[in-house]
């Protein structure tokens, strides 16, 4: 039996080599690629690690799920690119030149602990590519980014647990990594206590995505909206996106793409 939100993980994994190049395009502008450590921490299927070692980086491809892992190792066992894959984040190399948290900081048990972290694996003046659902928006309190369900954007991570595995029995009771989303207070916390100065570029990403949707939506729905937008005069990036902290990021954006760089050590 098919669970109700599985054509939209099917989506996501068939365009995962699209958010790949979303993000080789947007890090491009802020360092050059070709000979880069990059650090991809929580890989998935590896649209993201394909895209940058095909640009030249020399990635770590790191994700708790093995069976991932074993895909993206078949996946580029007669390749020539410069992709180690990781299951272990103790074995993560150091001195990276950027880290790639695509949708991810949502499952980690401890946001801050993680960034901390992540942040000594950094080079100097590094870079963190980061996006996240928004906790408080009102579209993800509708329907929330990963069950489809309305509130659970809201929820604590046992509470997800609690209704997606042990009620609906959606998910396997021994999934680690049931999220809990966080507010724009809650991240802006994390990011400066781990040393990060950091800006929003949702209008780089959705005016990307403009011309390619599947880099950031994956619903159908989204999908045929933003394609009936484009060919009127409703919509634009600069009509649905902000880069300022304000009330369409604190309340309304359903998910953050966002660029920080390490603080330089007093």
């Amino acid at each position: 039996m098919r669970r109700r939100n599985e054509k939209l993980w099917d989506n996501y994994r068939q365009f995962a080599r699209a958010r790949g190049e979303l993000v080789l395009h947007i890090l491009s502008g802020y360092m050059p690629i070709a000979g880069a450590a990059i650090l991809d921490f929580g890989c998935g299927s590896g649209g993201v690690a394909l895209a940058l070692a095909a640009a030249g980086a020399q990635v770590t491809a790191f994700d708790v799920d093995r069976e991932k892992c074993a895909l993206l190792r078949e996946a580029i066992r007669n390749s020539d690119l410069n992709i180690t894959v990781q299951h272990d984040i103790d074995r993560a190399p150091a001195h990276c030149d950027a880290i790639i948290l695509l949708d991810v900081i949502e499952h980690v048990l401890n946001p801050r602990q993680r960034l901390l972290h992540l942040h000594q694996l950094l080079k100097p003046d590094g870079f963190v590519y980061l996006s996240t659902p928004n906790k408080l928006s009102f579209f993800n309190a509708l329907q929330d980014p990963h069950f489809s369900l309305p509130l659970v954007s809201l929820m604590r991570r046992k509470c997800v647990k609690m209704l997606v595995a042990d009620v609906l029995r959606w998910q396997a009771k021994e999934r680690i990594d049931f999220p809990q989303l966080l507010s724009l207070r809650q991240l802006a916390s994390a990011f400066a206590s781990a040393g990060f100065a950091w800006h929003f570029i949702n209008t780089q990403v959705v005016r990307y995505a403009w011309q390619k949707p599947e880099a950031v939506w994956n619903r159908q729905i989204h999908l045929a909206l933003i394609r009936f937008m484009q060919k009127t005069s409703l919509g634009s990036a600069e009509k649905i996106a902000s880069d300022e902290i304000g009330f369409y990021n604190r309340w309304l954006n359903p998910t953050w793409y966002i660029v920080a760089q390490k603080k330089p050590e007093r």
